[in-house]
C-alpha cells in the first residue's frame, strides 16, 4: 500500500510528482510493487494526484488534512483477503523488489521494519492480524505500534532512510538513486 495522499507543504508540491528514474515516485513505486507480484497495490491518494496512478494500482481516496494514520486506515481497509500490508510511504521512494521480498520473510505474527545502523525505515510490513491495532488510532500513530513489537531486518543500503518532504531533502536524496 503506497500512502500518498498529504499535501506536501513543506515540499511545496505533491511529492507523489516528484520524477525519479524518468517517472513521478507514485507510479514508479506502483510498478515496482507489480513487478514484485504483490497484488493488490493500493494507492491512498487525494484527488490532486488520481493521474498518476497506473491501472496495476487500486486507487482510494483519502482527505489529505487528516493525518496520516487515517490514510493508513483507509488503505488497510481497502484490502481483503491479505496475510498483510507493506505501508509504503510515498516519499520514501527508493523500494525495490529486494526490500519487499525481506519484509514479507518472517513471523506472521510481527511487525517487521528495514532498519539501518539501529535507525528504522521504510516501507515497513503490518500483518493482518495487527490492523485491529492500527484501526484504533494509537496515540503516535504506526510509530507507536513498532516501537513494541517489531521485528527489525538489517538493511545495508540508507536509502531506506530518505524522507523527501523538504527541497534539501530532494537535492540530497535525488542525486543517490
Amino acid at each position: 500500500m503506497i500512502l500518498a495522499a498529504g499535501r506536501s507543504r513543506r515540499l511545496g508540491h505533491d511529492k507523489a510528482r516528484v520524477e525519479l528514474d524518468g517517472a513521478p515516485i507514485l507510479t514508479r513505486l506502483v510498478d515496482v510493487y507489480a513487478a514484485a507480484r504483490i497484488a493488490p497495490v493500493v494507492a491512498v491518494i487525494s484527488e490532486a494526484v488520481e493521474d498518476l496512478v497506473p491501472p496495476t494500482a487500486r486507487a482510494v481516496r483519502s482527505d489529505p488534512d487528516r493525518e496520516m494514520i487515517d490514510s493508513l486506515i483507509v488503505g488497510l481497509q481497502a484490502l481483503e483477503g491479505v496475510a498483510g500490508a507493506i505501508v509504503q510511504p510515498v516519499d520514501a521512494p527508493f523500494t525495490d523488489r529486494a526490500m519487499i521480498e525481506a519484509l514479507l520473510s518472517g513471523a506472521a505474527d510481527r511487525y517487521r521494519v528495514l532498519v539501518h545502523a539501529t535507525k528504522p525505515g521504510h516501507p515497513v510490513y503490518v500483518p493482518v492480524s495487527r490492523f485491529d491495532e492500527v484501526f484504533a488510532r494509537p496515540e503516535g500513530g504506526l510509530r507507536t505500534l513498532l516501537a513494541h513489537d517489531q521485528e527489525s531486518i538489517e538493511w545495508n543500503d540508507d536509502r531506506i532512510l530518505a524522507d523527501l518532504d523538504r527541497p534539501d531533502d530532494l537535492r540530497y536524496w535525488l542525486p543517490r538513486s
